[in-house]
Formats: C-alpha cells, sequence, structure tokens
C-alpha cells in the first residue's frame, strides 16, 4: 500500500473483490491506498488498514449508533463518531480535533467530511467514488477519515436493509 497522498487522487474509488465477504479495497488509479474488512458477516466490528495506520470501527450500540475509532494494535480508543438519528454526525478525537459527517444530496448518496469550520475536505460521490479537496491532503487524519467514511456508508446500508425488514 501507498499513502493516499502520494496516490493518483484524480481517480480515487473503493471496489467489493469478493461478493461473499464483506471486504472493501481503496484505490487510486491502480495503486492499492486502503482496507476495510468486517470481522464477521453479521456486526459492526471492522478493520481498516492503510499505508500510515491500522482502526477498528464498531458502533457501540443500536439505538445510539454511534461508532468508536479504536488503533488497531493496542485497541486504544482515540476517537467517537457521535451520529445524529440521519446518520450525520461529529467524529470526536482524544487530542480535540474535529469533524463534521454530513449528506450533500436529497438521495443520501453523497456525502462529504468537512474540518470543524465547515471546510469540504472528502466526498464520497456516486456510491464507490472519493473526490479530495486540496485541504484534505495536508490532514493528518486522511486515510482514517477515507476509511471511516466507507464504513458508515456500508453501515448505513444494512441499518436502512434491517428496517426495512
Amino acid at each position: 500500500m501507498i499513502p493516499i497522498r502520494e496516490a493518483d487522487t484524480a481517480e480515487l474509488y473503493w471496489v467489493h473483490p469478493h461478493l461473499m465477504k464483506r471486504r472493501y479495497e481503496l484505490y487510486g488509479g491502480n495503486e492499492l491506498l486502503a482496507t476495510l474488512r468486517w470481522k464477521n458477516l453479521i456486526g459492526s466490528l471492522a478493520t481498516a488498514a492503510a499505508a500510515d495506520g491500522s482502526w477498528t470501527f464498531q458502533r457501540e450500540n443500536i439505538f445510539q449508533k454511534h461508532v468508536v475509532v479504536r488503533l488497531a494494535a493496542s485497541g486504544e480508543a482515540v476517537a467517537r463518531l457521535k451520529r445524529n438519528p440521519g446518520g450525520s454526525g461529529v467524529l470526536l478525537f482524544d487530542d480535540a480535533r474535529q469533524y463534521k459527517w454530513a449528506n450533500t444530496s436529497y438521495w443520501r448518496n453523497e456525502w462529504v467530511w468537512r474540518t470543524d469550520k465547515d471546510i469540504p475536505l472528502i466526498y464520497f460521490k456516486k456510491a464507490k467514488e472519493l473526490e479530495l479537496s486540496p485541504l484534505a491532503l495536508s490532514q493528518p487524519s486522511l486515510s482514517l477519515l477515507a476509511a471511516l467514511g466507507w464504513y458508515l456508508l456500508k453501515l448505513q446500508q444494512e441499518e436502512a436493509r434491517a428496517f426495512r425488514g
């Protein structure tokens, strides 16, 4: 894997290489940049890996829908995403950094990470494509945000399916 900053950021996209597995890969052009895989077929625990880190994501409980971000190696919690009923929310890091997760389309198929000052960083478009703002490349949490955003989209899809029955 190479860091996202070193990749072809004009063409960033997630793929689902194995239909029978809950595993996804982020590519920049032809370069693998990150992976996201769930521990089991059922449940919310997933591990994200990139050149600059590895984390686990897990929904805290099904009713509050908060997500805890931990370092994969130590299990130390480093951030918590407080989700609103519509899926948007605020990611709060232990070091006081904040990012906002928000829907940008009526059909809820486009989402964005924003800074705490509402500056867009990463757009998630057309269900698999990512678009980075110039400011995104300077963010220390770029890989984490790219993986966590995809995790949240997949989690929302699963929650919607479960709700429909």
